[in-house]
């Protein structure tokens, strides 16, 4: 897509290493996002597939504004979508999954961010949402 430096952020060490082998030229930080200590506006983009949705929203909104901080322009996302906060069983677990409305989160967090694209992608047969969202900062 015409990305020349990329970077990503992964706790587990394993898939870590096995991403740098797969993707030698991207630099990869491994560490939790709680941890990771990088300068303000490193980034063009910060991005976020599936992770939100597995941080504890009482720490989730410290989450977002480190994700603001790290970004000098976007903010794109790819989240479990609910209208309010909502509990998910995952893998028989409990505590380990929260879908909500993230855009909206981000907009209460940041009131000056600018939502460029929203979009709702319902599954298959179920009555599940993901959202899609990229802002400009």
């Amino acid at each position: 897509m015409g990305f020349t430096k990329i970077s990503g952020v992964e706790i587990n060490s394993k898939a870590i290493d096995i991403a740098r082998k797969t993707y030698p030229n991207v630099q990869f930080y491994n560490s939790s996002i709680e941890d990771l200590e990088l300068p303000e506006k490193s980034f063009d983009l910060v991005f976020t597939s599936g992770v939100l949705m597995h941080i504890n929203p009482e720490a989730v909104e410290e989450i977002i504004k480190k994700m603001l901080k790290l970004s000098k322009k976007y903010i794109f996302g790819f989240e479990s979508y609910s209208e309010t906060l909502t509990s998910i069983s995952y893998r028989g677990n409990n505590n380990k999954y929260w879908k909500q409305n993230f855009p909206k989160l981000f907009q209460k967090i940041e009131p000056k961010l600018n939502l460029l694209k929203e979009r709702k992608v319902k599954y298959i047969n179920q009555k599940l949402y993901d959202v899609f969202y990229l802002f400009e900062i």
